[in-house]
């Protein structure tokens, strides 16, 4: 039995020396951790593109921004979507507009008989509102199924729907809900049922100049 489980031993070692494959599978996350260090010098530095970032404080400056840049400005909301494209060179903004610090774009408040979320609510806090809960549990059961708490801690209602994404749980919920969607202008403010705002794959009725708020 000794010599037979020596010869055995001896055959493993043998393979895994001679098979890479099999070295793979035997090693597991050691061996894919030794792979990550064989990326090449350009691999490693592909990053996001140079930028310029501007926080502002009201709508008023944010407006101001989006005036003076024009396409060349990317509204940054979430920033969960965003971050990765830029990562990946998808996206190559002149200037990146944080709209987060900006009063007013947050919470979740029942007005009447509309139920009213602000862009800059979060994936989080939606989940454990007690009046998305009452009033559109639609919309409690699929924020659970966005990503993991990591990203609903930081994503933003606002920033998942003016994106468009199709296999996005927003964009169908307020499909499904006939919602309406509150766009901001420096003109003021308009509304367009969400049947009109979804035009099709990353394409909304927004325009240049203009901001999803609610």
């Amino acid at each position: 039995i000794r010599q037979r489980c020596a010869r055995r031993v001896a055959l493993t070692q043998r393979r895994i020396t001679t098979a890479p494959a099999a070295r793979a599978r035997l090693l597991g996350l050691r061996h894919n951790a030794a792979l990550t260090t064989h990326h090449t010098k350009e691999e490693r530095t592909v990053k996001a593109p140079s930028f310029a970032y501007a926080r502002p404080r009201s709508l008023a400056e944010a407006f101001d921004l989006l005036d003076t840049h024009g396409d060349g400005a990317k509204i940054l909301a979430g920033g969960q979507s965003l971050l990765a494209s830029l990562n990946m060179r998808l996206s190559s903004p002149d200037v990146l507009v944080d709209i987060t610090g900006v009063p007013g774009l947050t919470g979740v408040r029942v007005e009447g008989t509309t139920l009213r979320i602000g862009a800059l609510t979060t994936h989080a806090e939606i989940e454990r509102s007690p009046e998305i809960a009452k009033h559109l549990p639609l919309l409690a059961q699929a924020v659970p199924h966005i990503a993991h708490v990591a990203i609903r801690n930081v994503g933003t209602f606002g920033g998942s729907v003016a994106l468009a994404d199709p296999a996005a749980e927003y964009p169908a919920c307020a499909l499904a809900l006939d919602a309406t969607l509150v766009i901001a202008s420096r003109k003021g403010e308009r509304r367009v049922a969400a049947r009109d705002f979804f035009r099709g794959l990353y394409d909304t009725a927004l325009q240049a100049g203009e901001l999803l708020v609610a």
